[in-house]
Order: C-alpha cells, then structure tokens, then sequence
C-alpha cells in the first residue's frame, strides 16, 4: 500500500527518486524490512528545494515510503484516541471537513489562532530529540479577529466568506507558466486548469457557499490562446 502510494505521488516529481526505488524495489524492500524490524533504520538528509517563491522540505522517495508505512501501521493502533477534529486521518472528512468546520465556528468577534512550525523536520536534533529548537512560521502564523480574515487550506476566510487565497491564485498562474516552459501542449494545461477549478469550486460547494448573485465570482479562460 505504501509503495504504491510513492509511485503514485512522485510520479511527476521534477526532483525525484521515486525510479530509483522502483528500479530496485526487489533488493531494496528486504532491506528496508530487516532495518525496520531491527530498529535500525535511519532517515537520509532531507533535501532543501528552493523556487521562486518557496522553500520546499523533501524526504527522498523511500523515506516518503517508510513514513507512509508508519502512518499506515501507528494509525491502526492510535485510531480511537485521535481527536476527531484531525481531518487528515482517513475517514474523516479531509480538507472538505476541516474547512466546513472553520467556517461553522467563525464569527465576526472571534480572535483565530492558525501557527504552523518553520522546517519542523529540518530543525530536528537527531542527537537529542527532545532539544527540537522550532520557531513559528512567520508565512503561516496569524493572531488576530476573524474579521479580518485568514488564509487556510488555499483559500481566505472571514465569517460568512470563502475565497480562493491570494497565493493560492499566484501558485496557479506560476504552475501554468512552468507548464508552458516546459513544453506542455493546450490539452494538458485544460486539464490542469479544469483540475484546479474543480478543486477550488468543491470548497464552496461542500460548504453550502452560494457564489455572488449566483453566479461563480470570476470566469476562469480555459483557452491558453496563441503561443508566443
């Protein structure tokens, strides 16, 4: 389940090492097994990418694997005490979940509290693992009155709103223009668009949100036009 899982995910991973382990998936799965097993097995450095407008953390293709497995296994056991409100947990609602239940609670005169940990595998101290040195991170922190909106999940909220976030659109944009450099034809860029507007209209749909006027809040042209 869990290599089938990595395959899927890294399939169109510019930075990966996902052939690799299939190539030599027959040598490499006893060995992970035996590592596993013993206790003994140990997790590559994690590699830093950087782009134009973000810093990605990335786990090599089998210790995504390994993660995977634990997750598949730890989660079996931990089911019953996690808290109902952790929406990743398979069967229990998602992303789709977690945004209806943001939106249930806001009110204008609410305070909200999102944090996240800046490079939470990176800052790990694999010496001392209780000496973790994490700060917030300042691109994913906000304190503040729900009023005056968050960003979460891609999208922005404020009570009684839901819009796609301003770096949700920005990411769109810039993964069309990579998929131009790339070479990519009209066909595959529709397909993107119409995937990601699917995404995005789901939101609001599994939410109840009525467009503006009934009508979807902006027109999104799935015809690329000439190239340049």
């Amino acid at each position: 389940m869990a290599y089938d899982w990595v395959c899927k995910r890294r399939l169109d991973y510019s930075h990966n090492s996902v052939w690799d382990l299939r190539w030599n998936w027959a040598e490499i799965k006893p060995e992970i097994q035996k590592a596993l097993v013993s206790g003994h097995y140990s997790f590559s450095a994690l590699r830093e990418i950087r782009t134009d407008s973000e810093v990605i953390d990335l786990w090599s293709a089998q210790d995504a694997l390994v993660l995977k497995a634990l997750a598949i296994v730890l989660g079996e056991h931990l089911d019953q005490i996690i808290s109902d409100k952790c929406h990743h947990v398979q069967g229990r609602g998602g992303t789709k979940e977690a945004i209806r239940n943001t939106l249930n609670v806001l009110a204008p005169g609410d305070y909200v509290m999102k944090s996240d940990v800046k490079s939470y595998y990176a800052s790990i101290d694999h010496e001392v693992l209780d000496a973790l040195k994490l700060e917030k991170h300042p691109d994913k922190t906000f304190i503040g009155r729900a009023k005056k909106g968050f960003d979460f999940l891609g999208y922005h909220f404020e009570p009684g709103s839901l819009t796609p976030s301003c770096q949700t659109i920005k990411k769109h944009a810039e993964r069309i223009c990579r998929l131009y450099e790339q070479g990519a034809d009209d066909n595959r860029i529709r397909q993107y668009v119409r995937r990601w507007v699917s995404w995005l209209f789901a939101g609001w749909s599994s939410n109840g949100m009525q467009y503006p006027g009934g009508r979807r809040p902006f027109h999104l042209n799935l015809d690329p036009g000439p190239r340049l």
